[in-house]
């Protein structure tokens, strides 16, 4: 039963390993990002969060919130 659903897609494999590819180099790219980054930057980064005021950190951030009252 299985077998004719599989055949019966057409190219359905071929997705799947397009995917599977594509989720694989994302990850790489993604992983060596975070490796060849000095900590000082990812020590600013994880810090973001929890900060009130942006302009203590040397990351360029494009969008200033203002503070509500």
């Amino acid at each position: 039963m299985f077998q004719n659903i599989l055949h019966d897609l057409g190219g359905a494999a071929l997705y799947g390993i397009v995917s599977i590819c594509l989720f694989f180099l994302v990850f790489t790219v993604a992983m060596v990002w975070a490796m060849t980054r000095r900590s000082t930057v990812l020590r600013e980064i994880e810090q973001l969060p929890l900060a009130e005021d942006l302009s203590s950190f040397s990351i360029p951030t494009s969008v200033h919130h203002e503070r509500i009252s």
